[in-house]
């Protein structure tokens, strides 16, 4: 299967002798994992200009200079060759939008009495595509806030109220067929 990485934002630094022989420029987070003994010198005895070891989810491994030293997302650390890096990480720029780990929120889409969650209407029309080339429409926010009958697994009224809103909540992240007569 050909997978393709989720775009999220690291913390990284290139390791350099003259960055290694003076830690002024290195930034807090990585003072912060040296006071923690996550990056520490790779000899005992160094003289505090030798190559580092970064404590990873795999062991400790060894930093050769100009490899980048990496905090991932969920605060994990580990080094990284330069050319991998090059081919895999851009800079982002301060104030620009920075993706994460989570999907884009759903929105909600009705085609004749039917619900679908989806990104945008452009989604929405693939997610409906196999029942219709007809067009559908996103609804308003009294419409996902407006009660609706409650059903259970059995499609019989159960009595109670939920939202559309409630419904996507429960639906997830996974864009489809959300309510309807169709189900």
């Amino acid at each position: 299967m050909k997978s393709r990485k989720k775009p999220v934002v690291v913390e990284a630094f290139q390791m350099t002798k003259e960055r290694r022989t003076s830690n002024a420029g290195w930034p807090k987070w990585l003072h912060e994992a040296w006071n923690a003994g996550v990056v520490h010198p790779a000899y005992p005895n160094s003289d505090g200009n030798g190559r580092l070891k970064v404590r990873t989810l795999e062991g400790d491994l060894l930093v050769d200079w100009d490899d980048w030293i990496i905090k991932g997302v969920k605060g994990e650390f580990y080094p990284c060759k330069p050319d991998i890096f090059a081919a895999t990480y851009e800079a982002v720029e301060e104030g620009e939008p920075q993706a994460t780990d989570a999907a884009p929120p759903l929105k909600v889409f009705e085609y004749n009495g039917e619900l679908y969650a989806a990104r945008d209407l452009a989604h929405a029309r693939e997610v409906i595509a196999e029942y219709t080339t007809d067009d559908a429409r996103e609804l308003s926010e009294a419409e996902l806030d407006a009660p609706q009958p409650e059903f259970d697994e059995d499609e019989r009224e159960t009595g109670g109220t939920t939202t559309v809103r409630q419904m996507l909540a429960e639906h997830g992240d996974e864009p489809g067929w959300l309510a309807g007569p169709n189900g």
